[in-house]
């Protein structure tokens, strides 16, 4: 039996019934839901942030080009994502978050900077994206708690004013970041990824059925009732920050990794693959073996973290494009429990032969070396 999915009331593929679930996840993970509609005898794919409002204020003392700047960039990155509404006082009421933005020059200063007053818990959702991108910034605590307000004030140097927008093209897209994080956590949902992407279903297949299993999945064997068995659920959960150089990506994220099976995973080995090998580099808290011992961090069941497997890591990883980790001490995923691989970073670099990076992983079970790909891959177009 194959189940019709609709997308903006257009029929875009049809699914296995046994892939339904799996299906369903993918867009769970990915910021999107499904709905039965009776009226379509089918599923509907709609977004997790359905008639999200933002009402976006210029400060009171003039529209100043700094400030049309940011509200332009602003616009364009939540575009489809949030309902902008006019900047009249009576629809504050209804916007889910009140965005004031206030830009100074300041010919005292060399280093611009930005003051954030807020009234609910929005700090930890922006900050960390402010430091990601290197912008000073300080958050202080607004009286009103009755609306969800943000109030972004920034200081500009005099010789930063007629530059280039470098500075406020990084602070939109913080902003944007942190306002994604904000309306995406109320949700309990992770970031959501363009509407676009699902076009990678609706590809010429034979009588537009479309089947997601794992391409791995045909070597595995059959669920038996009463048998054991290995199964993980493993994704990159994410996000891209644009460097200040030209032509270059920063990724940082966690790869997030759950024993769905009703058995025990020992020491399970991931491999992150990518390509081109000579533009993308790994880093983030992954050691090299040789120092894993010391600067692992020790606790009472050992030392907990990952390295790198072999000694010669990096150079089988520019001969083969495979970086191969594993865990610093012996230790068990029990069946249920999830653990995560947490602050993993790529530089990627805009390659000179192709205009596409890419970064794939799968996991490897040393016991019945069983290979699990991840139900997502990392992909920047140049």
């Amino acid at each position: 039996m194959h189940i019709p999915v609709f997308l903006n009331e257009n029929k875009v593929l049809e699914i296995p019934s046994s892939d339904l679930i799996k299906f369903k996840r993918f867009c769970e993970l990915n910021g999107y839901q499904l709905k039965w509609k009776d009226s379509l005898q089918g599923i509907k794919i709609e977004s997790a942030l359905p008639q999200k409002m933002i009402n976006i204020n210029l400060s009171d003392h003039g529209q100043k080009k700094e400030e049309m700047y940011m509200k332009k960039e602003l616009t364009r990155l939540l575009n489809g994502d949030v309902l902008f509404v006019s900047n009249q006082h009576h629809e504050k009421k209804t916007a889910d978050l009140t965005l004031v933005l206030e830009g100074r020059v300041n010919p005292y200063t060399s280093t611009p900077t930005v003051t954030i007053l807020y009234t609910v818990d929005l700090k930890p959702h922006f900050k960390k994206h402010l430091d990601a991108f290197r912008i000073q910034n300080n958050f202080k605590r607004a009286a009103d708690k009755n609306t969800s307000l943000l109030i972004v004030q920034l200081n500009i140097p005099k010789a930063l004013e007629d530059s280039d927008q470098s500075f406020y093209r990084r602070l939109a897209i913080s902003l944007a970041s942190g306002i994604m994080d904000y309306f995406l956590d109320k949700k309990n949902s992770s970031h959501a990824f363009p509407v676009e992407v699902l076009k990678m279903f609706t590809g010429n297949h034979q009588n537009n059925q479309v089947s997601i299993a794992p391409k791995e999945s045909s070597r595995l064997p059959k669920r038996v009732p009463g048998t054991r068995e290995q199964l993980i659920d493993m994704y990159l959960d994410y996000t891209i920050y644009p460097s200040s150089e030209e032509e270059m990506y920063i990724i940082k994220g966690d790869i997030v990794i759950k024993n769905s099976g009703n058995t025990d995973v020992n020491n399970p080995l991931v491999c992150l693959k990518v390509d081109p090998v000579d533009t993308i580099s790994i880093g983030g808290q992954i050691l090299p073996p040789d120092i894993a011992e010391t600067m692992g961090v020790h606790t009472s069941k050992g030392i907990s973290g990952w390295k790198f497997m072999y000694e010669d890591w990096f150079e089988r990883a520019k001969e083969r494009g495979e970086y191969w980790i594993s865990p610093i001490s012996d230790f068990t995923i029990t069946s249920g429990e999830q653990l995560k691989i947490s602050d993993v970073q790529f530089i990627v670099k805009k390659p000179s032969q192709q205009n596409m990076a890419r970064i794939k992983s799968f996991l490897i079970t040393s016991e019945q070396n069983q290979k699990f790909p991840s139900q997502n891959s990392i992909t920047i177009s140049f």
